[in-house]
């Protein structure tokens, strides 16, 4: 399962994610939160796909290394 921020900028992404044969969860806010079940053993989800700001973008990678986890980013240049 994958969890998705509901937002306009993700509908290409989402598409491609069904595509490909995974469930895909929309959620209206919490990426952070988010990022903390798909690193948690017990949850369901197994991927978090976000475009967030850098604030949030840190706190999850923190909170994701802390549980020893892993995030893969980047970052892209503000227009």
């Amino acid at each position: 399962m994958v969890l998705v921020l509901d937002r306009p900028r993700h509908e290409q992404g989402i598409a491609a994610i069904r595509a490909a044969g995974a469930r895909v969860r929309l959620i209206p806010h919490g990426d952070v939160s988010a990022a903390l079940l798909a690193v948690t053993e017990r949850s369901p989800v197994d991927l978090l796909w976000a475009s967030a700001a850098r604030r949030r973008g840190s706190f999850s990678a923190a909170a994701v290394k802390c549980l020893g986890g892993q995030l893969l980013g980047g970052l892209l240049a503000a227009r």
